[in-house]
């Protein structure tokens, strides 16, 4: 996964990222077969511990939590694989179509943004089998909000808009007085 991200985009071969892929895809596997493991192991223990002695239900306590921490700390690491594969599967899609996607805008915008935003926009969409104009659509939706939320993120007038369309879509004030309080605190804060 390290040798992909050191890689520009145009640069990563596609044979390596389906490799990769299949590589997430057997130990996400892997890690649900243990998962369903852990859980059989823990209503053994449960089980063990029905009719017990208070010893023998200590026991069994003490090895349920310890399968129990077990199975959250391997979901977590599922949790990554999962995110991780999305990530690939999503690459390889790009690459499926870099000729075509090299002849529109968003190409520049793929190849100019910076790597861990590539990625968390990845991670947010599944380009797996869509056609190309759907990819194209799903990579421009993507670059949109980013452009939005940069161009909003420190628009102190934006947060008062925001505020002032909240009062009154919950009712707390009519939609006039709701715009005229954010006027009247536009332009306050103006002079």
């Amino acid at each position: 996964m390290d040798m992909l991200r050191k890689k520009p985009l145009d640069k990563l071969n596609t044979d390596e990222l389906r490799i990769e892929e299949m590589r997430l895809r057997n130990q996400i596997e892997k890690s649900r077969k243990d998962l369903n493991q852990l859980d059989k192991k823990k209503k053994v223990a449960f089980q063990e511990a029905v009719g017990a002695d208070q010893l023998k239900k200590k026991m069994a306590y003490m090895d349920y939590k310890q399968l129990d921490t077990e199975q959250r700390l391997l979901t977590k690491d599922n949790t990554i694989l999962m995110k991780q594969l999305t990530f690939i599967s999503n690459l390889v899609v790009i690459k499926k179509y870099e000729s075509r996607l090299q002849k529109s805008p968003i190409w520049n915008k793929i190849t100019t943004i910076p790597e861990s935003e590539l990625e968390n926009a990845l991670l947010k969409v599944n380009l797996r089998g869509e056609k190309f104009e759907d990819v194209l659509n799903g990579l421009n939706g993507i670059f949109e909000e980013q452009i939005i939320q940069s161009e909003t993120q420190d628009d102190p007038d934006f947060e008062e808009f925001l505020q002032a369309t909240q009062m009154a879509e919950s009712n707390e004030m009519s939609v006039d007085d709701a715009e005229r309080q954010y006027i009247h605190r536009v332009e306050d804060e103006k002079h």
